[in-house]
């Protein structure tokens, strides 16, 4: 059995004034108004928006708030949706997000947070529109942890990346694609690369490059990184890349990170050749692809005990500190070990 996740762009909501959490709520409340959140979720999730926003109102660069939907299939036809909020500070921190976070765990499905001297602090909360019953055992243990950031270059509707993953009962798949340029024509072609998976999630990573490069003939193409690495608890795996153009893919671990080559040209119009490259992977370490909306410079070292919180947090932190500012970005993160 497989699964295949396309996700919608997320939402972004800058919190520098008192109206903005208003705002923040509002909007938020209605995505989960439409995934079929009850009442009283729906008012555990203003109160939970509104407390984020506050602490962000308090630091003195202040912050802001992505949002985007989550699905999980338990038990065939037993299908919820979730909202996932990461807060992110850009402050030197804050002194009371200790103090805050019995409350905010009451209100939440699922919280985590990373604070360290000297960096804002990064939150992550989950609700879901209903729990989870003892019955409803996943459809398949084919589910990797990993989080996501993917928003479009300030003043687009529309990303010019994308992305989408694929689960099997073996392996993990993960594909980005960076349109060229920004806007719809980029979208299209991000969008029709990250498509592929639904078709070809299991084939060989060069043969689904190849895929997306017939599939992108008619958009202005993208640039494409694929990675794969095994599902199934082991010591030490192979996380396999293949990618053409600037999509970057790297695996962290506690004593080394390792780089995957990608090769020059463009998916849809022209490269030379496609191949792949692996690395050996520990268990528990990182996975990291990212387009090049994020400077390929960037270093965990520089936050202590970052790594072992939720992958979002880790992409959430990369994206404030290392995005450029100036283009669409995606950053994706996965631990190379199973959920339990």
């Amino acid at each position: 059995m497989s699964e295949v996740e396309l996700v919608v762009v997320q939402q972004r909501y800058e919190i520098t004034e008192a109206t903005h959490s208003g705002v923040a709520c509002r909007s938020i409340c209605n995505l989960a108004r439409g995934l079929g959140f009850s009442e009283t979720a729906l008012e555990k999730l203003a109160r939970l928006v509104t407390e984020c926003a506050t602490h962000l109102l308090r630091s003195e660069a202040h912050g802001e708030l992505l949002v985007r939907p989550l699905a999980e299939t338990k038990v065939p036809g037993a299908l919820r949706y979730g909202v996932e909020v990461l807060s992110i500070n850009s402050g030197p921190g804050a002194a009371d997000m200790q103090a805050r976070l019995s409350q905010l765990k009451r209100w939440s499905d699922e919280l985590d947070v990373w604070t360290a001297p000297g960096h804002g602090p990064v939150l992550r909360f989950v609700l879901w529109n209903r729990p989870t019953r003892p019955e409803e055992a996943p459809v398949t243990d084919a589910r990797v942890l990993y989080g996501v950031v993917n928003l479009p270059l300030r003043g687009e509707f529309v990303s010019g990346d994308a992305w989408s993953c694929h689960a099997d009962d073996d392996n993990f798949t993960v594909l980005i694609a960076d349109g060229l340029g920004h806007g719809p024509m980029a979208n299209r072609a991000a969008t029709e690369a990250a498509k592929i998976l639904k078709a070809s999630g299991a084939a060989p990573l060069e043969s689904i490059v190849d895929c997306a490069h017939h599939a992108l003939r008619s958009t202005v193409g993208a640039a494409v990184g694929v990675a794969r690495f095994p599902i199934c608890e082991r010591e030490e795996s192979q996380v396999k890349f293949a990618g053409i153009g600037n999509v970057a893919a790297s695996v962290w671990a506690e004593m080394s990170h390792k780089h995957l080559a990608s090769h020059d040209g463009v998916i849809g119009q022209a490269y030379r050749r496609v191949q792949q490259f692996q690395v050996p992977c520990a268990k528990g370490a990182l996975i990291v692809l990212h387009s090049d909306g994020l400077v390929s410079r960037w270093d965990l070292s520089r936050y202590p005990g970052l790594a072992v919180h939720h992958p979002a947090l880790v992409a959430a932190v990369l994206y404030r500190d290392y995005a450029r500012g100036h283009d669409d970005v995606t950053v994706f993160v996965a631990r190379a070990h199973p959920v339990r």
